[in-house]
This record gives C-alpha cells, structure tokens and sequence, in this order.
C-alpha cells in the first residue's frame, strides 16, 4: 500500500479468503465438522499411527535406561573415570552424564543401594 501503485489503487494483490467463508466461485476445498472429545482423537491417532504403548517395557528416556543412569551415578561417585570416559562408554554426550550427576535428569531415581545393580550385571 506504501508503493506508488498501492497508494493509486492499481495491481493491487489478491484478497485471501477468510476462513470459513464459502465463495461459490472458488475452487478451494472448505473443510467441516464437529470436535471430538480427546481420548476419542488419541484413540484414533494410537489405531492410524501404531501408536500402542507396551506396559512390559521398561521405562526408557531418550538412549539411556533407568539401569545405566543408576550405573553412570554410581560410576562417577566411585570417582574411576572421568564424564569424558563415561560418556563415550555409553555413547552419549559428556553433558548428559553431568545432568544425571547432578539429578537434573532421572531425578526420581533412588541411590544405589546394591552395588550389583549399580555395576549392570
């Protein structure tokens, strides 16, 4: 509008349409219905996306499992290696080992209390 032709009217661009507004001239498909309630969509997106959670699995965050994350802490705290050393071990990135250090991730998890467990085997 700030252009020449804008402020004399001419080569103005085409108005876009406003959304629920039918124009029988226009080709453009106008979609409609009602809302469904929420878990009938999340049904729905589970059935089409193969989206069915396993309640035998274990919880799992990202690469790292409940055990490993009780492992790097315990690990750390013996003080053997290095985040650098750990982090490479496990395949993450030495910042991931520092935030379960620092119970900044998998902060519900307890202290090792079996040092079997916390070892992984």
């Amino acid at each position: 509008m700030i252009s020449r032709d804008g402020a004399k009217g001419i080569r103005r661009p085409k108005p876009l349409p406003r959304p629920g507004v039918e124009d029988e001239n226009s080709n453009t498909k106008h979609y409609g219905g009602k809302a469904i309630p929420m878990d009938q969509m999340a049904e729905k997106v589970a059935r089409e996306y193969h989206l069915h959670a396993v309640a035998d699995e274990p919880v799992r965050r990202g690469k790292l499992t409940a055990d490993q994350a009780i492992a790097i802490r315990s690990l750390s705290k013996a003080g053997q290696f290095t985040r650098e050393e750990i982090a490479l071990s496990y395949e993450v990135s030495e910042s991931t080992i520092g935030r379960i250090v620092r119970r900044e991730t998998w902060a519900d998890l307890g202290d090792p209390t079996d040092t079997e467990v916390a070892r992984g085997n």
